[in-house]
């Protein structure tokens, strides 16, 4: 028997600003997948590291392991990029890990942050995921009663999105 989808307590998202950031980390063992993440600082260098649970790296390990820097993004809720990056420093622990070099860092050098306009349909889940539409609960999981969110790759529901719009004005400049 399917179990309807049910409205279950999500947030209204209102802002979102996009930081690009670099994320320093150290992959012990054959793959992250299923891994323990743990933040640590070495030599004055913070980092993430991933490795197997229940196991605790030495700082030996760690110093014999290449550091890896990859570039994302982080969605933070803020009127202004001021406002996220202020969020950022306060909310993120890999932001203030490390004397020398910070484990999480916004990246400026590699592209423009971004101030997506409001939309009415955005909420946020109760595992802090950005949806499309008000937070249903069916035998899946939680969900937006329309989708995923154009800001995370999903496709566009199928009425005005003002984040695809502002996407779309965005690659029409670069064209």
């Amino acid at each position: 028997m399917n179990m309807p989808a049910i409205p279950v307590i999500g947030t209204k998202v209102k802002r979102i600003v996009r930081l690009p950031v670099s994320i320093r980390s150290i992959t012990i063992g054959p793959t992250r997948a299923f891994s323990a993440c743990t933040l640590m600082e070495i030599d004055d260098i913070g980092v993430y590291v991933y490795h197997k649970h229940g196991t605790s790296p030495s700082q030996e390990d760690l110093r014999r392991s290449l550091i890896g820097v990859e570039l994302s993004h982080i969605d933070i809720e803020a009127d202004t990029i001021a406002q996220a990056a202020v969020k950022f420093m306060r909310e993120y622990p890999g932001a203030t890990t490390g004397a020398r070099a910070q484990a999480l860092v916004i990246n400026e050098s590699r592209e423009e942050a971004h101030i997506f306009p409001e939309c009415r349909h955005m909420h946020r889940t109760t595992e802090d995921e950005i949806v499309c539409g008000e937070v249903v609960r069916d035998e899946e999981g939680e969900r937006g009663e329309y989708g995923g969110c154009v800001l995370n790759r999903y496709s566009s529901p199928g009425f005005y999105c003002p984040i695809e719009e502002f996407w779309n004005k965005k690659h029409r400049r670069r064209a």
